[in-house]
């Protein structure tokens, strides 16, 4: 504008091009990081992935904001890969616990491992200096024989030196019997020390009269400390029912034996029980309704089971007020006759679902037609039991001749919940009380009577015998801990006729087991002839071991039997069976997961099977399998065991798994094994 008016000279205005940089002009934008590529499209083979980037600019940057690529998918079905880990193959899609036991890895197609990555706080610093598994780093805590070790250990080496476990599985238990261990070094191991808080105050006494048990426990803080959080000791309790018991000792005698006017007797007491409701309330004790326990009280796969019931057939007892007979069914197959007539009833049978067998009435037993009882087999069974020198291995080993007899007679004697409602239930465990018997006098004469009785899972009162609102016998109900048991004569007045089994006294039973073994050791036996050994004579042939089929079974599974077969070279024959005692209602115990906690491994002696079908020398016992035939408990196959002189049951021994199994397959349970072959 000119700021006169006569007017200046010029223009008042000038034009010239310019560059507008507004929003939406088209100006280059800058791109941000692309993203992480996507998985892939395929589980299997080739697929697709993409990934992403933005623009800065809405007028828009060069180029994609997506890009694509080829991938390779590694999912399970993904092929035949194979994955090593620790010096053994795995297959694709096999979970593998690391060794520390915290994380686990799933083998991949193309033989790779996908591991997840948590911290493993239980592998120490500790390295082994010797053993199988030198240099390889300690794992602690590891449990061993059902006890955790939080540092080295010298338990079951031959040498007493220290040990450490180098790989456990996924509940921090030792894997044994592939090297998994070696020596601890110096002070390799030692725990970092906490401090226990004082003990406190005993609890109050378990029972009101006689032995009871009181609890006391501390706390550890500032890191680990050793010894239990927990200790308990037996007490005297002093109550208004504390008055002293007489002792009128019963005899117990085979129902075979008993006089026409004896059987009348116990006929007349059994139905003067039932008149009154004292036999139905106390078969109770045992099974349904499920109202004196939590859930059913007898416990069946746990070591209190032969304690319990023999407990159980003191309360019966003292009901008849007469000695329970006892049923020899390792002799005698045939069902007695004693109690068949009456009938027995069932405590609110009409509530119960699932019943065995067809009953008219549902609150009274009946007795199954097709009962087929194999007293050959039977003996068999409890002979190998008498062998075990331990309570646990012999408490695995007899259950297996008494599951075979409450599942062979079917009906209520098939189920938890109603068999100690069927009489013969008392005659049946009245003997296996005295197969009990018969183990414990040769634990005396082994020497080994105190192994059994310090048991921690006997150290405890046995419900609902330890309740006074249940229980009015008193010398059940003083008398109600697990170890006190064992003192059967002196605490529940009662003995057996005799001590025998398949007519040997348990002195007789053991020197014929030395004899056996002195029989296959051939190296000096001398000719008289030619002065000289048999050893020296004839070329030196290896000794033939004993052959066991080892059968895992869970510790709590209905009832039923379990076919199992011997192969060799791809030919299998029957080989036996074995029975589980439960009830219709019951569920397998931790399906898929194996381990003392949950299962058990029972020995079955096949070593005339074996030599019957010439399956034997030139080491053809080291390629024997085994299998179950119809596998509906869920378990690994069983495995092949072998002896030779001065093994014992449930101990020692050669293991040969079966060339499908895994040896973690089997948790712990083959811990106890000097040598196991296969499995890898």
């Amino acid at each position: 504008s000119c700021s006169q008016v006569g007017g200046c000279s010029g223009l008042s205005q000038v034009t010239q091009q310019c560059q507008r940089y507004g929003y939406g002009c088209g100006t280059k934008g800058v791109w941000s990081s692309w993203e992480s590529w996507s998985t892939c499209s395929s589980s299997c083979g080739l697929g697709n992935q993409v990934r992403t980037r933005s623009c800065s600019q809405v007028g828009g940057c060069s180029g994609s904001s997506q890009a694509t690529q080829q991938c390779q998918g590694y999912g399970y079905g993904c092929g035949t890969g194979k994955c090593t880990y620790r010096g053994r193959t795995y297959s694709e899609g096999a979970q593998i616990q690391t060794a520390a036991g915290c994380n686990t890895c799933t083998c991949l197609v193309n033989g790779n491992l996908s591991c997840t990555e948590k911290f493993c706080p239980s592998v120490s610093n500790c390295t082994t200096v010797g053993g199988p598994d030198a240099g390889s780093a300690c794992i602690f805590p590891f449990t061993f024989d059902g006890v955790k070790y939080t540092k080295c250990t010298t338990h079951r080496d031959m040498d007493g030196k220290a040990w450490c476990s180098t790989f456990t599985d996924s509940r921090g238990t030792h894997v044994g019997g592939q090297g998994n261990w070696g020596y601890c070094g110096g002070v390799c191991g030692r725990d970092p020390k906490g401090l226990w808080t004082p003990w406190g105050a005993w609890g109050t006494c378990s029972s009101s009269c006689g032995v009871g048990s009181q609890v006391r426990t501390r706390s550890c803080s500032q890191g680990l400390c050793s010894g239990s959080s927990k200790a308990t000791q037996q007490c005297q309790g002093i109550g208004d029912d504390c008055s002293p018991q007489t002792c009128t000792k019963r005899v117990r005698r085979n129902v075979n034996t008993l006089t026409s006017s004896e059987k009348t007797s116990l006929s007349l007491a059994l139905q003067k029980a039932i008149s009154s409701k004292d036999y139905e309330n106390i078969a109770n004790f045992h099974g349904f309704p499920e109202t004196l326990c939590s859930g059913v009280c007898c416990p069946h796969g746990s070591l209190d089971f032969l304690p319990w019931h023999r407990l159980f057939m003191v309360q019966m007892e003292e009901v008849l007020g007469e000695a329970l007979p006892y049923w020899d069914w390792t002799e005698n197959g045939s069902v007695p006759a004693l109690w068949e007539s009456l009938a027995a009833p069932i405590k609110q049978g009409n509530l119960l679902s699932s019943p065995r067998c067809n009953r008219p009435n549902l609150n009274t037993v009946i007795r199954s037609s097709s009962i087929t009882i194999n007293a050959n087999e039977l003996k068999k069974k409890t002979k190998t039991a008498f062998m075990a020198t331990t309570f646990a291995i012999f408490h695995d080993q007899i259950s297996l001749p008494h599951n075979e007899v409450h599942v062979s007679m079917e009906c209520e004697m098939w189920d938890t919940r109603t068999a100690a409602y069927d009489p013969i239930f008392y005659l049946h465990h009245a003997y296996v009380d005295k197969q009990f018997a018969f183990w414990q006098e040769l634990q005396r004469l082994r020497g080994l009577s105190l192994k059994m009785e310090n048991h921690p899972d006997l150290l405890k009162s046995l419900p609902p015998f330890d309740n006074k609102k249940f229980n009015k016998l008193q010398k059940t109900r003083i008398f109600n801990w697990g170890n006190e048991t064992f003192d059967y004569k002196e605490n529940y007045c009662y003995e057996y006729d005799d001590l025998t089994f398949d007519g040997e006294t348990p002195e007789e039973f053991l020197s014929a087991m030395t004899s056996s073994d002195n029989d296959i050791d051939i190296d000096n036996d001398i000719d008289p002839t030619q002065g000289a050994t048999v050893q020296e004579q004839l070329p030196a042939a290896p000794p033939l071991p004993t052959v066991y089929v080892g059968i895992i079974l869970p510790k709590t599974a209905p009832s039923g039997f379990h076919q199992f077969a011997l192969c060799l070279a791809g030919s299998c024959v029957s080989a036996g069976r074995v029975a589980t005692f439960g009830s219709p209602s019951q569920n397998t115990s931790s399906p898929g997961i194996v381990a003392k906690k949950t299962h058990y491994l029972v020995e079955y002696e096949v070593t005339d099977l074996v030599n019957d079908l010439g399956w034997k020398g030139s080491e053809s016992e080291f390629k024997l399998t085994a299998k179950l035939v119809n596998n509906r408990l869920k378990v690994p196959a069983p495995v092949v065991i072998l002896r030779y002189r001065g093994g014992e049951v449930g101990s020692i021994g050669t293991v040969v798994i079966g060339p499908k199994q895994q040896r973690q397959d089997y948790g712990d349970l083959l811990d106890k094994f000097e040598r196991i072959i296969g499995g890898n």
